[in-house]
């Protein structure tokens, strides 16, 4: 167990974000997280060192101690000339939920580095903060496939109805990823418009696509999916696909679907997928 009184092993262990290593960087970052908040003060002394490799070190470790005492100087480092300590600037404050750091998030979201747009708009969504649906609909069609993946994922995140058309539009993307996203973030909102779009989704090529469509099926719950989720509960699509659509029926709670399960469990093979029927048999059966 690490000795969090001795600030001369923190000082040591700071001193190694500077080694040109980057082995020797990482081994010390991850280290010093042992001393918690004893480590948040120098930790943030060293986000301002004039080396770059330390103040992305510092900002990295900053940002898995989540101490609200590192925000101020987080929303500084969004604009480091670094664009890795920006870019784990932005993942740091949303990883701590930092509110005061939305509207500096925002800005960047029209960075001319991708890299950079992604990472503030997944922060965006960690935070939580409804003053980032506008913007990050405003860029859903990003040319780069993960900035659109992260605003699909924060739209989802931020559970807005006034985001199920921007996330509808993006499961006809180019890229899989993105649909798989808009597909779970449909999900997460919950709203009914996005059943036939969704419901359509079950054939997309992108297995994971598919299964997060059955998903988002399940948590959304319209009676207009059940049919459709049973097709696909019987179908020789992939073990994962049958897999999210055994779970949806589940979820829904519609106890037409037990003898369906039920026939699915006596013919399936794969234990796993046997196990998680199982499951959703006891779900519906222990319903009123």
């Amino acid at each position: 167990m690490a000795n969090h009184t001795n600030p001369e092993i923190i000082e040591s262990l700071l001193a190694d974000f500077r080694n040109p290593s980057s082995d020797i960087r990482e081994r010390a970052a991850v280290q010093v997280l042992d001393y918690e908040e004893t480590a948040v003060e120098p930790l943030m002394a060293m986000a301002q060192d004039s080396d770059a490799n330390a103040r992305h070190m510092a900002v990295w470790a900053l940002g898995e101690l989540g101490d609200e005492r590192a925000v101020p100087l987080l929303i500084q480092a969004l604009k480091d000339d670094d664009e890795r300590v920006q870019n784990w600037a932005a993942r740091a404050l949303g990883e701590i939920k930092a509110q005061p750091a939305v509207e500096p998030l925002l800005e960047l979201l029209g960075s001319p580095v991708a890299t950079t747009r992604r990472n503030a708009a997944a922060a965006l969504g960690w935070i939580g903060d409804d003053r980032a649906v506008k913007p990050l609909m405003r860029i859903a069609d990003d040319a780069d496939p993960l900035v659109r993946s992260a605003v699909a994922s924060s739209l989802g995140r931020l559970t807005d109805e006034a985001a199920v058309v921007t996330l509808v539009d993006l499961l006809g993307d180019d890229d899989p990823w993105v649909r798989s996203r808009a597909a779970h973030a449909l999900g997460e909102i919950g709203h009914e418009a996005a059943t036939i779009p969704l419901l359509r989704t079950l054939t997309d090529e992108g297995e994971w696509v598919r299964y997060n469509a059955t998903w988002a099926l399940g948590a959304i719950g319209s009676e207009e999916a059940f049919e459709p989720l049973v097709n696909v509960l019987h179908s020789n699509d992939s073990v994962n696909v049958r897999r999210g659509a055994a779970e949806a029926l589940g979820v829904m709670g519609d106890k037409r679907a037990v003898p369906e399960l039920e026939r699915s469990y006596g013919i399936e093979e794969t234990q796993n997928l046997r196990r998680v029927i199982e499951q959703a048999m006891e779900q519906l059966k222990k319903r009123d």
